[in-house]
């Protein structure tokens, strides 16, 4: 195994399919993994696969909750706009510095007044649902590693597709950085350039556009237009 997967103090050294079945998660392609070994190890074998997403998921589920919430911060901080400072991504990463009851209800308050287009909700999300009060039962263990699970695709989705395998790496060694008690604060890989666009491609585009002849079939009657679209 590499010892890329190795030395992830910060996770306990229990089978992999006891965090999963804890937080209510399964991994998409696990036919023939071992789910009885420790993280690293299943871990090192999706990642033989090429199988990212499932790496993604397993690390936000074995995280101990302040690093998972840490983790997803990180990615949001990806998507935040330069020079802009969203206020959910803010509460988080303070919640993370200083977890406790003033901090999580700060998380509360500002996701309900937050900009929709605030894309680092899922961050406070994430926050608050990691120090659930007792008699909150309706708070599952599985919030907070789902809310970084989807913080961190939203993330690798952002970018290019031809980009899409080496952020999703990059994004992995940030969670392997915290597991081994790093910051996950890593230099970000140059992404490739997007491809131009073909001759081909513009040519079919320019076939496409609308000839001005109108359209083919004859244009809906009263009677014929769909109703409660």
């Amino acid at each position: 195994m590499s010892d890329r997967f190795e030395g992830l103090k910060k996770i306990p050294e229990q089978a992999a399919g006891e965090f999963l079945a804890a937080t209510g998660g399964a991994l998409d392609d696990a036919e023939g993994i071992a789910l009885n070994r420790i993280v690293g190890d299943v871990l090192a074998d999706l990642d033989a696969r090429g199988n990212l997403t499932d790496q993604i998921r397993l690390l936000a589920r074995s995280l101990p909750k302040r690093e998972a919430v840490w983790w997803a911060c990180l990615a949001g901080r990806d998507l935040q706009p330069e020079g802009a400072e969203w206020a959910t991504l803010k509460v988080a990463e303070a919640w993370v510095f200083k977890p406790g009851h003033e901090a999580r209800q700060r998380c509360f308050d500002v996701v309900n007044d937050s900009d929709p287009d605030e894309e680092s909700d899922l961050c406070a999300r994430a926050a608050y649902f990691a120090e659930p009060e007792e008699e909150e039962v309706w708070v599952q263990p599985g919030f907070t590693p789902m809310m970084a699970e989807l913080m961190n695709i939203k993330s690798m989705l952002a970018v290019p597709p031809e980009a899409a395998e080496l952020w999703a790496r990059h994004l992995i060694d940030r969670g392997l950085d915290i597991a081994r008690g790093g910051n996950g604060t890593l230099p970000a890989p140059e992404l490739p350039a997007p491809e131009p666009e073909g001759i081909d491609d513009i040519e079919d585009d320019e076939d496409d556009e609308d000839d001005g002849s109108g359209p083919e079939t004859e244009p809906a009657t009263p009677d014929q237009t769909p109703q409660n679209v």
